[in-house]
């Protein structure tokens, strides 16, 4: 029935029926009916979680979690977010965008909107909250404004609203003052609470004035017990013969809020063409070396791999030019840092997973990353000694010459603390304190 329904909706005239259809369960008061036909957009239905049941918005976004979750005992229910943009468009009749469901949200005229939204959201996922007996609503950011709407109606009718904010590398002075005087322009933050992974994330939100410290929690990024548990049994002396892992990056890398590739704004915009022209002349005149080049993703409007092409045309070079090099944006990152003999990462929580991984990182600081106006944004900036910093591209060869050599030293002590205090605690009980936290509000709610 979802693939079915799915269709529909991508459809034109599929799209239509639909929203004929949710007009008149809306003009006649027929929640139920919607709760109905919405049950055919949710996977995970089938089955019994005996911890309880969660409803995931957004589910796509939650890379790992919600499997992590489902293994501690829950039943979660991942709900197709074309379908809730669907209903929440067609009644919130505004934009559904951060600047006005948040920034804007004390004007009369989103005050009106928001009304005219929980007028039939209320009932109708109270509706669907008994259908599906669903007692956590779950979101993964804070600023997904589909989720927020959806998930403050929930936390109304008594479905506990947490967002298990994914996006909490805060290591720079630049992110975690402009998140803080961004969520410190909103009235009133509608949810049960906020988990994230790191103190200094906590603080930011509290700070912020959106939440506080009796419903923000810093409890660790559920993926990081499992990543635990592999730090303590990998064996570190098996050394990766000549392999140089490059965790590619944009030039957008870590200022949020603007376009990523940044042609005609502030950015690394240099360091990204410097160093991966850097990293891609070092193969070609060293083939006996093996590159693999990750990528987030790739599809869609396929800048990134353009702006690489880029940088290999400028280079006089092209794909079939470099045999050893291998570009993909499939694999775990644990897997892909362990064969490699040294990695090179700007900007992202690779560096730390590598480094605590007992494998040498190389940082590319030069270009923008070394003017004075930038240093704010570079993350790690305090700690980028236990890396191996490039100063410029002739010194990033170099260190790519000695990583593929095995001659550089990886710092994985330091790194943990680092680590812990930017990214999430390393104890293994990231799990458990997530599972007792939702276990004590889904104990709340039968009690009250």
């Amino acid at each position: 029935m979802l693939a079915m329904l799915s269709r529909c909706l991508r459809s034109r005239v599929g799209n239509w029926t639909l929203a004929l259809f949710i007009l008149a369960c809306l003009n006649f008061r027929a929640y139920r009916s919607l709760a109905w036909i919405t049950a055919g957009f949710i996977t995970g239905a089938e089955g019994d979680g005996p911890r309880g049941t969660l409803l995931a918005l957004s589910p796509n976004r939650f890379r790992g979690d919600l499997d992590v979750l489902e293994k501690a005992g829950y039943r979660v229910l991942r709900l197709d977010p074309n379908w809730v943009a669907r209903i929440t468009t067609l009644i919130f009749n505004l934009p559904i965008k951060p600047e006005v469901v948040f920034l804007n949200r004390d004007t009369l005229e989103v005050d009106v909107a928001l009304g005219r939204l929980n007028r039939h959201l209320l009932p109708f996922l109270s509706a669907l909250k008994r259908k599906m007996n669903i007692r956590i609503v779950l979101s993964a950011a804070t600023h997904y404004a589909h989720d927020y709407l959806w998930g403050q109606a929930l936390n109304q009718i008594g479905v506990a609203y947490v967002v298990l904010h994914r996006e909490c590398n805060k290591a720079s002075k630049y992110q975690r003052d402009y998140w803080q005087n961004y969520w410190s322009k909103m009235p009133s933050y509608e949810a049960h609470s906020i988990l994230v992974h790191n103190e200094p994330c906590r603080e930011m939100f509290v700070n912020s004035g959106i939440t506080n410290r009796t419903r923000c929690h810093a409890f660790g990024a559920l993926r990081m017990d499992d990543f635990a548990k592999r730090l303590k049994s990998e064996d570190r002396s098996i050394l990766s013969d000549k392999v140089l892992l490059f965790f590619s990056f944009f030039p957008g890398v870590s200022l949020p809020n603007s376009d990523m590739w940044r042609p005609n704004k502030f950015g690394f915009t240099n360091l990204f063409e410097q160093a991966h022209r850097s990293y891609f002349r070092f193969l070609h005149n060293n083939p006996n070396v093996e590159g693999i080049l990750k990528l987030k993703w790739m599809g869609g409007d396929c800048k990134w791999e353009r702006a690489l092409n880029q940088c290999l045309l400028v280079e006089g070079l092209t794909d079939n030019d470099l045999p050893n090099l291998f570009i993909t944006a499939e694999g775990a990152v644990a897997d892909l840092v362990q064969k490699s003999s040294a990695v090179i990462a700007f900007g992202s929580t690779t560096m730390l997973e590598a480094a605590v991984s007992g494998k040498p990182v190389i940082v590319p600081n030069f270009a923008e990353a070394k003017s004075p106006e930038m240093s704010d944004k570079v993350l790690y900036r305090e700690n980028l000694t236990i890396f191996h910093c490039a100063r410029s591209e002739t010194e990033l060869e170099k260190l790519m010459m000695r990583g593929a050599a095995g001659e550089l030293k990886p710092n994985a002590c330091a790194a943990q603390e680092v680590f812990e205090t930017w990214v999430a605690p390393l104890d293994g009980q990231v799990v458990s304190r997530h599972v007792a936290y939702f276990d004590n509000i889904i104990a709340a709610k039968d009690h009250s």
